[in-house]
């Protein structure tokens, strides 16, 4: 949704399916042996970074693509547990250090995943086939 919100300050026409991929981008980790979850493919500093390229070519047009990268890690990771934000320049874990398995963890993640298909569903943002 702040894709959405982003793209229409932008006044860029946004790629739900693109934007629904990217915000998942960063638990990549969890397929990956050896590299900590909620570590570096986390990092809003490395999802700037890897953008630089993109900016270059198609300037604002890829700002919502880039929230919806970063907003994983700040507004679901950072608040519902501890996350690498700034990694290279710390692994030190920013976050409310909240427990994944935690009843309001699990609360927060169903009520905002509702709110969010409530929202898609308005805007018709998710087609059922």
């Amino acid at each position: 949704m702040s894709a959405k919100l982003i793209g229409h300050i932008t006044k860029t026409r946004v790629n739900v399916p693109v934007v629904l991929t990217l915000s998942v981008i960063p638990d990549i980790d969890l397929l990956i042996p050896l590299v900590e979850h909620r570590g570096p493919f986390h990092s809003v500093l490395m999802a700037i970074i890897m953008f630089i390229p993109v900016f270059v070519l198609f300037r604002k047009s890829v700002l919502p693509y880039l929230i919806a990268l970063i907003q994983h890690s700040i507004i679901g990771d950072f608040l519902t547990g501890e996350v690498q934000l700034f990694w290279p320049l710390t692994s030190k874990p920013y976050g409310t250090g909240m427990d994944i398995r935690s009843l309001t963890n699990i609360t927060i993640e169903w009520t905002t995943f509702t709110i969010m298909l409530f929202a898609m569903l308005k805007t018709k943002d998710l087609v059922c086939v």
